[in-house]
């Protein structure tokens, strides 16, 4: 048995896909998270990464995550999708 997995980014590239490449996949449509749910995605991942490190690195969890996402946001504004 072989299982598939694909995402597409609808703000880049051809806007099309073949159907009978499709028909194979059952499609859905998620909205981006909200920064609230960012950081508690996030924060939970990293924070379980740095469960072998020593307490005062485990402490810079949020800081990072915060400044990640601040920095995504930052980058997402300045660099806005085009139709290439």
């Amino acid at each position: 048995d072989i299982q598939y997995i694909a995402a597409m980014n609808p703000t880049a590239g051809s806007f099309e896909v073949c159907e009978r490449c499709q028909r194979h996949f059952a499609t859905f449509a998620v909205a981006m998270p909200s920064q609230s749910d960012l950081t508690t995605i996030f924060t939970s991942l990293f924070g379980g990464h740095l469960g072998n490190f020593q307490p005062v690195m485990q402490e810079l969890t949020s800081n990072i995550v915060d400044t990640a996402i601040q920095v995504h946001e930052a980058v997402t504004s300045k660099f806005l999708p085009s139709a290439v």
